[in-house]
């Protein structure tokens, strides 16, 4: 798997397209419309645009370059530890969305509640956050 940044999509086609699937209910190892978990989400939304991510969370961490989170833009992937891991292994993925006066949004599918928006913001996710990559080139 390369990776290397790719030249298209835009980030507003992957993210508007993300959005079309807010509500859609979390399936471990769903990877479709019907289902998604984290990382099955994250490879169908890109794949739609040509890009394609290994299929893990811990996998797509290793895709695209690193950029500090006052970097980040709309289109990167984030990343975090699981809620029992406490160590520095990926275990979950999302979509950035939207920054705002350096406020993070992100969009996820998680379990129990589906694909839904986040803020970083919140204290749960913040202290579980490992990076942010960039795989789309502005």
């Amino acid at each position: 798997m390369s990776a290397s940044i790719q030249a298209k999509p835009t980030t507003p086609h992957v993210t508007k397209f993300a959005h079309k699937y807010v509500s859609v209910r979390y399936v471990w190892g769903g990877s479709t419309p019907r289902g998604f978990d984290c990382s099955g989400f994250t490879k169908y939304c890109f794949q739609r645009f040509g890009i394609r991510l290994p299929r893990a969370s811990w996998q797509q961490g290793k895709v695209g370059v690193s950029v500090k989170k006052e970097k980040a833009r709309p289109g990167d992937l984030i990343f975090f530890r699981g809620k029992i891991n406490k160590g520095n292994q990926i275990q979950h993925v999302g979509i950035v969305t939207e920054v705002k006066k350096g406020r993070i949004r992100f969009i996820h599918s998680i379990t129990h509640k589906g694909v839904r928006y986040d803020w970083l913001s919140v204290s749960y996710y913040q202290k579980r956050l490992l990076g942010i990559r960039r795989v789309i080139r502005a």
